[in-house]
């Protein structure tokens, strides 16, 4: 490979990749401490860590191997610098666990009411993949009716997992323990702690009641979108239960939207109901879309939601997962008419789960944002 391009070597099996496909590589777990253990250099900038949540955007330039295959993509970014023998594993010791995803494209998509795409489930053990939909659309997406599972863009749950019966959930640091930030929700005296929003800290059960998953305080809204998971909420003794959300990407140049179902849902999952405790609701995921112009009519809302799952109940109730976050990049989301109803974007905190001891309520990401009405020439591209 020339000096303007790297192979990356993937570990796992998975659709073809073609020449000039986009690919999404996305840092999905690293050590409990929560970095990789490497260090890359940015012109001018010094040594930055490669941490969990870093994510990067490529075209394939080249393919080769059967299956898994080896990918050639341009070089200047965090992945010059990874080991490929270190880019999966289990999530335990020094090392850095990256996917890379196939990022689709079309020309235009319709959607009828017994449509939706759903996200696959996000796991450390088992699928070593999935929690996200990520999609580009040259020119309109028609969404017409309501979808059966309540959302056209459907990753409910499809986050980093709760944990086992009594046992820790899912997060950037593998299973979280009490030390660990940036993890899942933690458990003590089989009550499960919220799992946190978006890559927030989890929080940990505590003798009589789960505490609260942490949302995402204070999103700098700028040019880049976030893309996170949600964490799982540790489990209570009623068994897992309490996945956090997964991820969206849409960008798309029209959508036409007809009907009153949401857009696009990433929600953690309620918590187990448990005998002697509750398990921890999962934190909310990331919601991203970018639409030159929206058609609408006045009553529909395009709506948007990234909540924490409550907490389960029992004699002590779980903790609440936190509250993800939702982002929206348009020129005009109310067609001209600002007295149109405007879309409503959540990132609630998940309710704590009831009992003789109630479990705390996960916290409300700071802010939602959506990118004020630009005007004619808008073209948004975050």
């Amino acid at each position: 490979v020339g000096d303007d391009y790297i192979t990356v070597s993937l570990s796992t099996p998975g659709p073809a990749a073609n020449i000039g496909d986009e690919v999404f590589f996305k840092v999905m777990g690293g050590s409990a401490t929560g970095d990789c253990g490497y260090r890359y250099a940015q012109a001018g900038n010094g040594m930055f860590e490669i941490k969990p949540g870093d994510y990067h955007m490529a075209r394939v330039h080249a393919v080769s191997g059967g299956s898994p295959q080896s990918i050639d993509i341009r070089s200047g970014s965090w992945l010059d610098d990874l080991n490929n023998t270190n880019l999966a594993g289990a999530p335990t010791g020094t090392f850095c666990w990256v996917q890379a995803q196939q990022v689709r494209h079309y020309e235009s998509v319709t959607f009828s009411s017994a449509g939706e795409l759903t996200a696959p489930n996000f796991d450390y053990a088992s699928t070593n993949a999935g929690g996200m939909i990520l999609l580009r659309i040259a020119n309109q997406l028609t969404l017409d009716g309501t979808p059966a599972g309540g959302a056209w863009f459907n990753a409910n749950s499809a986050g980093y997992r709760s944990g086992a019966t009594s046992s820790f959930g899912q997060g950037i640091g593998g299973s979280k323990t009490v030390a660990s930030n940036n993890s899942g929700g933690g458990y003590a005296a089989s009550v499960g702690g919220g799992g946190g929003g978006g890559y927030a800290d989890g929080a940990d059960g505590a003798s009589n009641a789960g505490s609260a998953g942490a949302g995402i305080m204070n999103p700098p809204f700028g040019p880049q979108p976030i893309f996170r998971l949600g964490s799982g909420g540790g489990s209570g003794d009623g068994g897992p239960s309490g996945h956090g959300g997964g991820m969206i990407m849409l960008n798309a140049r029209a959508v036409h939207y007809i009907g009153t179902a949401p857009i696009a849902s990433a929600n953690g999952e309620v918590g187990s109901t448990g005998s002697a405790g509750g398990g921890g609701g999962g934190g909310g995921g990331s919601i991203n879309l970018v639409t030159e112009r929206l058609t609408r009519s006045a009553s529909q809302t395009f709506d948007a939601y990234a909540n924490g799952g409550a907490g389960g109940s029992g004699t002590n109730g779980g903790g609440g997962g936190g509250g993800g976050v939702v982002r929206a990049w348009g020129c005009d989301f109310w067609n001209g008419d600002m007295s149109n109803v405007a879309p409503v974007f959540q990132g609630n905190g998940g309710a704590g789960g009831g009992g003789s001891t109630n479990g705390m309520a996960g916290e409300n990401t700071a802010a939602t944002a959506l990118q004020p009405n630009l005007g004619p020439g808008c073209v948004p591209d975050p």
